[in-house]
C-alpha cells in the first residue's frame, strides 16, 4: 500500500522572526542617538558677521537717530499727564517729535494710564519735560537709556532661548546656539530684532516676558509662567491665548517635576485674574474713553514688510485699496477660513502627540508649534513681532541637514518679497507639524507587517 500524503502539519517551533522596528522618514536628524556634529562653519561665520551687523545697526540708531515708537510713548505719557485724549490726533501730534508725528498710540487705555501715572510721578520728583521739537527725535538720556534696556533685555531673551534644546546634536554647545539665535534675530524675518531697535518699540519686552513663561512652564513653574505671559499679555492682549498652556505640566525628557493639578489650576485662574482684571481696574479708574482707542485701532491698516500678517496678505492679493480702515468682505473671510485650519491643524497634532505620550503635556515643540501658529493665525503681526519666532527658526536650522538647511536659512535672510517673513512662518510651521510626535527620542516607530514564514519541508 502507497501511503496517502498528507498535509503538513503546523509546528509549534515555526513561529514569526520579529521585525525590527523602523522609523518614520522624517526631515530631522533623531534627537535619539547623540552625535558630535557641529554647526557648518560658514553658519558660525554669517552670525559673526550678523553680530557685527548689529553693532552697526546701534551706531544707526543713535547716529540718525531713530527709535521713533519712544517718541509716542513719550508725547502719550504728557497728553495723559495732563488730563488730555492721547487717542485724539491733534492733542497727540501738539506732544511729540515731528519725527514721530506720523505714528498712532493704538495700546489700549490701562497702558495709557500706566505711561500718565510715571509721567505725573516724573513731574512730582522734579525731572523737566523735554518740549517736542519740530524736527527730528530728541536724542537725551531717555533715548539712551530705553536703547541700552532694549539691547538688555535682548541680550536676555537670547541667553534664555540658548538654554532650550534647540539642538538634537549633543556635540552643539550652547555658544554655538547662541551665535545661530543671534544669526535669525538680526538677519531673519526682514531683520526682525533691527526692527525693533530702529521702531524704539517695547516689542522686546513683551517677547522677554512671554518667553520666560514658556521657560517656566517646561521646567514646571506654573505660577511664574502665569504671571509671566500675563504681563506679556496686558500690553499685547491677543498673547493670552498662550494662558491655557499654564494647565498642562512638562511632557516626558523635559527633566522637571510634574506639578499637581490643583497648582496649575491655581496658576492658570492667577494669570486670567491679572490679564483681565488689570485692565478692567484701569478702565475703572482712568478718564480716557475706549472708543477712541478702538477707533484709533481699527483705523489702522498697515501692510506689507511692516505688517506681514495673513490678513494683509488676503486684503492686498483680493485688491482692497489702501488705506481700506476695517477690513470686511471677502479679505475678512479668507482671512477667517485660514486661521481656523491653521488652529484646528494645529490642535488635531496636538492630540495626537498626547496619545503618544500617554497624557496631555507640554515639550518644546510643541511652544514652537503654537509660536508658529499664532503668527499665521493674528490679525495683525509686525515685523519685530516675527521676534516670537525666532527659537523656531533656529531649532529647524539646527536639525535640517544639507540642502534643506541652507534653503531655509536663505528663506529667512534675503527678502525678495514684502510677506516672505509670513511665509518663512508658514514653512516653519509645516516643518513642525512634522517634528517627532513621541516623547522626544527620535521619531515614532512603526512595525511592518509580519513576513510569511515558509514551512520547512515534511518527510
Amino acid at each position: 500500500l502507497i501511503p496517502t500524503p498528507r498535509p503538513p502539519t503546523p509546528d509549534s517551533s515555526l513561529t514569526p522572526i520579529p521585525q525590527p522596528l523602523t522609523p518614520i522618514p522624517r526631515p530631522f536628524r533623531s534627537a535619539s542617538v547623540p552625535t558630535s556634529r557641529q554647526p557648518p562653519r560658514l553658519l558660525l561665520l554669517l552670525a559673526a558677521l550678523a553680530a557685527l551687523y548689529l553693532l552697526v545697526a546701534v551706531w544707526q540708531t543713535a547716529s540718525e537717530p531713530k527709535q521713533w515708537d519712544l517718541g509716542v510713548y513719550r508725547g502719550a505719557a504728557r497728553v495723559v499727564a495732563d488730563r488730555g485724549d492721547p487717542y485724539e490726533p491733534s492733542q497727540l501730534s501738539a506732544q511729540i517729535d515731528q519725527g514721530s508725528a506720523h505714528l498712532s498710540f493704538v495700546y489700549p487705555p490701562h497702558v495709557a494710564s500706566a505711561l500718565g501715572a510715571a509721567r505725573r510721578a516724573a513731574d512730582a520728583i522734579g525731572l523737566p519735560r523735554a518740549e517736542p521739537l519740530a524736527e527730528g527725535i530728541r536724542v537725551d538720556a531717555t533715548f539712551f537709556g530705553f536703547l541700552a534696556l532694549k539691547l538688555a533685555a535682548a541680550a536676555v531673551l537670547l541667553w534664555i532661548w540658548s538654554a532650550l534644546p534647540l539642538a538634537s546634536d549633543a556635540g552643539i554647545t550652547r555658544a554655538q546656539r547662541l551665535a545661530v539665535l543671534l544669526l535669525v534675530a538680526v538677519a531673519g524675518f526682514h531683520e526682525t530684532l533691527l526692527r525693533d531697535l530702529y521702531a524704539g518699540n517695547i516689542s522686546v519686552f513683551e517677547q522677554l516676558a512671554l518667553w520666560l513663561g514658556f521657560a517656566a512652564l517646561l521646567a514646571g513653574a506654573p505660577v511664574v509662567a502665569a504671571l509671566s505671559i500675563a504681563a506679556a499679555a496686558l500690553v499685547k492682549g491677543p498673547l493670552a491665548v498662550f494662558l491655557p498652556l499654564v494647565l498642562l505640566p512638562p511632557g516626558p525628557g523635559a527633566g522637571s517635576a510634574t506639578p499637581p493639578w490643583g497648582r496649575r489650576s491655581l496658576a492658570a485662574a492667577l494669570g486670567a485674574l491679572c490679564a483681565v482684571a488689570l485692565p478692567l481696574l484701569g478702565a475703572a479708574t482712568t478718564t480716557l474713553d475706549a472708543r477712541g482707542w478702538r477707533t484709533r485701532l481699527a483705523a489702522l491698516d498697515e501692510r506689507g514688510s511692516s505688517n506681514p500678517s495673513t490678513l494683509s496678505l488676503a486684503r492686498d492679493l483680493l485688491g482692497e485699496p489702501l488705506p481700506g480702515g476695517p477690513p470686511s468682505g471677502w479679505p475678512l473671510a479668507v482671512w477667517m477660513v485660514l486661521a481656523a485650519v491653521v488652529a484646528a491643524v494645529s490642535a488635531r497634532q496636538l492630540v495626537q502627540r498626547w496619545r503618544v505620550r500617554g497624557r496631555p503635556c507640554l515639550r518644546l515643540e510643541d511652544v514652537l508649534l503654537l509660536t508658529c501658529a499664532a503668527s499665521l493665525v493674528l490679525p495683525r503681526f509686525k515685523n519685530y513681532s516675527f521676534l516670537m519666532l525666532v527659537p523656531a527658526a533656529t531649532w529647524a536650522l539646527l536639525r535640517l541637514g544639507g540642502a534643506s538647511r541652507w534653503g531655509l536659512l536663505l528663506l529667512l535672510t534675503v527678502a525678495l518679497w514684502e510677506y516672505q517673513a509670513l511665509l518663512a512662518a508658514t514653512v516653519l510651521w509645516l516643518l513642525l507639524l512634522r517634528a517627532p510626535t513621541e516623547d522626544g527620542h527620535g521619531a515614532p516607530q512603526r512595525a511592518p507587517q509580519s513576513a510569511n514564514v515558509a514551512s520547512r519541508p515534511v518527510s
